[in-house]
């Protein structure tokens, strides 16, 4: 790889820096979508208005969120903190696509609580177990097995997005690639080897977490795609 000359460093650090982006807003996501299904699995008024608000951020592109979020996050923290505050690009990037994604994890989740067989939970109640204890110890358990082959292509995808972050100057994968390839006039080899890093990470990622979230008498383990 003679192209890299003195920037392979760059390549390393935006892959890194893109791996921590994916975890942090992961985690993110993995959280507000949880609090959003536990919310809205039963109809009622909170209900009806948070679905409409996860519907209105899933209707609209993923940079959109991002540059709304952030430039918006950014003049609101300004008001608190004063005009020098900036926010950074890592932590609005993180929110931006962890709101994002949460809409559809959320109702990922929603749709696995809402699918639980309804005797477990007659069978819950006889036992004496409350309507939050059942929630917790049965319902959301299960409900989390359920999702997992649907979180599992989340997962990939948020990988691929975090791309997108490079528009609020994150020097990401993506950003620091674009540097290189112009500053070296090397564009397909720098591409070429951006787009292998995010094969080998999305299906590492897959082959690893697969497994992981499979049950034991599983034969085929869950996978976003078949290769």
């Amino acid at each position: 790889m003679s192209f890299l000359g003195g920037y392979g460093h760059l390549i390393l650090e935006g892959l890194v820096l893109t791996a921590t982006l994916s975890v942090v807003s992961a985690l993110l996501a993995g959280a507000i979508g949880l609090l959003y299904a536990m919310l809205t699995y039963e109809d009622g008024t909170i209900a009806y208005a948070l679905r409409g608000v996860f519907l209105i951020v899933m209707a609209v592109p993923e940079f959109i969120t991002l540059l709304v979020l952030y430039f918006a996050g950014t003049l609101l923290l300004q008001k608190v903190f004063g005009r020098d505050f900036e926010l950074s690009p890592f932590w609005g990037g993180s929110f931006a696509l962890g709101i994002a994604y949460a809409t559809y994890f959320g109702e990922l989740m929603r749709g696995a609580l809402k699918s639980i067989d309804r005797g477990l939970l007659e069978a819950a109640a006889a036992l004496g177990l409350q309507k939050r204890q059942s929630l917790a110890l049965i319902r959301a358990p299960l409900a989390i097995r359920i999702a997992a082959p649907g979180a599992l292509n989340l997962w990939v995808s948020l990988i691929k997005d975090t791309s997108i972050v490079s528009l609020i100057g994150f020097a990401e994968l993506m950003r620091n690639t674009t540097v290189a390839a112009r500053v070296t006039g090397a564009a397909f080899e720098f591409y070429a080897l951006a787009g292998l890093i995010y094969l080998v990470m999305t299906y590492s990622s897959n082959w690893f977490l697969g497994r992981r979230l499979s049950s034991p008498g599983l034969k085929e383990p869950h996978t976003w795609m078949s290769i």
